[in-house]
């Protein structure tokens, strides 16, 4: 499940945004604590903050990646570029891959 936080109602629009996320949040809760030996849960958040901690009890597991750092973009945006017609110069491989941090 990728984005897990929208299940949070920080950011919730209307009643009924409220209500729909509410109940897939209640339903998964009761997946999650019913016996589902063999099977395993794998959600992504961008906002692992906005997830309460009640919820975050219910998995096992957690797993914080932390975003790349400067050096690491530098060499996703490279690779990427591999292959590539362009005219990207070093030094605005490295301004792009300061302006992308967080």
């Amino acid at each position: 499940m990728d984005k897990i936080e929208w299940l949070s109602l920080s950011d919730v629009t209307s009643e009924d945004e409220e209500t729909i996320r509410r109940k897939l949040k209640t339903d998964l809760l009761v997946q999650l604590t019913s016996n589902n030996e063999g099977i395993y849960i794998i959600a992504a958040s961008d906002a692992p903050w906005k997830l309460d901690k009640p919820f975050l009890k219910r998995f096992s597991t957690k797993i914080f990646i932390s975003p790349p750092n400067n050096l690491v973009r530098k060499k996703l945006l490279r690779k990427m570029l591999t292959g590539l017609d362009h005219v990207i110069s070093e030094e605005e491989l490295i301004e792009v891959s300061e302006q992308t941090q967080g």
